[in-house]
């Protein structure tokens, strides 16, 4: 007697596969055949039909758990199937797992799919080739307003396998969105499932938020408290790297904790991402950060200063690249001498290459000397007239001051004159902090930004307008 939820093989249709019984009607019966994708009324007398019955040994699948089982015996009474490790479960309670399901076994049994199927899958291949377009599609997708300099080199890195490049363009050609570039392209096409970006820790925000905008890449944050997360929600030796496979953490932060490093020591990284690699002179930066870069399938290290600790430097960073591109520094040192170093993993573009920068005009202006009496710098009092033109003409500047003493005092006096909130970027505040006042700053009318040289590293200041030295 048929009930739904019985199995059954359409004897002069195996093709079909194994059938559901999902109605009961009189004499018919309502199959389902998932692996054609077909609905059929068949009647449920003399049409050969039999259940389905699982032989001892056969694999099956649970449908609400999707636990695979193994088949012991069948009471045919009762309905149900004992498994090997002794549970008992009805018919209707699972699927049998067919082992023989590859294309050319499924050929061989008549068992196609219908015509409209193959079409949708023919349809799939040929829209996934159009947007690729030969390995263009993973570049051009980001939020970005992109140069030709910027294409040539990701596309220049990503035409090897593995992709280990040293990016030092000149400062303010976009090394980041190069980086972007490849990174996004590597994870897209599968070619990086696992990827660390170290950058200082005052620019690992900025990270996330190029990542997360501009290439639609969604990175944690690694700090202090998103690690102690992981040993909280987790296993208590859980890996925070292998918790977070897609991270960006602060270079001070990784050199700092024995154990963080030793964590990342372990983890297989497909990709990882070096910023103001001319750090890794630093001894200390250098034990932690070179081996993850040398283990890693891929590496881009990130420099507008290469040669900041001489050609030693240099050589030190390639080496860490591609180590046996050159034997020793000596012989580096001699073929670059000789104009014969072949560096074909270093991208180097300069801003005269490009065309040079837009049209700029350093104003200098004459002030005053400063008066016992007043005791009034007319520095500051020079960019307090000019702030009320910024503010109705909505410009953004930047003022750069030496001193952070200095800096605080000429805040209060700002806020004083100007009746506007005056943004500070500084060495006294946290990273956090710091983006904060950033934001804060762009989003709103201040003119104003008053910075150290804590700003003078890799931040990126790029929609403000005017900037001014208040030291010079």
């Amino acid at each position: 007697m048929w009930r739904p939820g019985n199995k059954l093989v359409h004897p002069f249709n195996p093709e079909l596969g194994t059938g559901l019984v999902v109605d009961v009607s009189g004499r018919f019966l309502k199959v389902y055949f998932p692996a054609g994708e077909r609905e059929i009324t068949l009647a449920a007398e003399g049409a050969g039909l039999e259940p389905l019955v699982l032989p001892p040994g056969s694999r099956a699948r649970l449908i609400e758990s999707g636990d695979e089982i193994e088949i012991a015996a069948w009471d045919g009474k009762s309905g149900c199937y004992t498994t090997s490790d002794g549970r008992v479960v009805g018919d209707a309670e699972i699927w049998p797992v067919d082992a023989s399901n590859s294309p050319i076994e499924r050929l061989a049994q008549l068992r196609l799919d219908r015509l409209g199927t193959v079409r949708n899958r023919l349809e799939g291949i040929r829209l996934i080739q159009i947007r690729e377009a030969g390995g263009l599609g993973s570049l051009l997708g980001g939020r970005i307003e992109l140069f030709p300099h910027q294409l040539h080199t990701a596309l220049a890195a990503l035409d090897h396998d593995p992709v280990r490049w040293l990016l030092a363009d000149e400062v303010g050609l976009g090394k980041t969105v190069v980086a972007s570039l490849i990174l996004s392209s590597l994870v897209r096409t599968g070619r990086a499932e696992r990827a660390l970006v170290i950058a200082p820790e005052t620019l690992t925000v900025q990270w996330l938020g190029e990542l997360y905008r501009k290439f639609h890449q969604i990175f944690v944050l690694l700090d202090r408290e998103r690690i102690e997360s992981v040993t909280r929600d987790y296993e208590e030796d859980a890996n925070s790297f292998d918790v977070h496979p897609f991270g960006v953490i602060s270079t001070d932060l990784l050199t700092s904790d024995p154990e963080l490093s030793a964590q990342a020591q372990k983890v297989d990284l497909d990709l990882v991402v070096v910023d103001e690699a001319h750090r890794l002179s630093d001894p200390a930066i250098e034990a932690v950060v070179a081996p993850l870069v040398r283990r890693s399938k891929h590496a881009l290290l990130l420099t507008a200063t290469p040669l900041a600790a001489d050609r030693k430097g240099f050589f030190q960073l390639l080496s860490l690249l591609h180590p046996k591109s050159f034997e020793s520094f000596e012989t580096f040192d001699r073929e670059v001498e000789a104009g014969e170093a072949a560096v074909a993993c270093t991208s180097a573009v300069r801003r005269d290459d490009i065309g040079g920068w837009p049209p700029r005009h350093a104003i200098g202006i004459d002030l005053p000397p400063t008066l016992k009496e007043p005791k009034r710098d007319p520095r500051a009092r020079w960019i307090a007239d000019q702030a009320r033109t910024w503010f109705e003409t909505r410009e953004k500047v930047l003022v750069f001051v030496h001193e952070t003493k200095t800096l605080e005092k000429l805040k209060k006096f700002f806020e004083s004159e100007t009746r506007t909130q005056v943004s500070v970027f500084h060495e006294g505040l946290t990273a956090p902090q710091r983006d904060i006042e950033v934001a804060r700053f762009r989003e709103s009318n201040a003119p104003l930004l008053l910075v150290s040289k804590a700003g003078t590293e890799g931040r990126n200041f790029q929609f403000c307008d005017r900037m001014v030295h208040y030291d010079l």
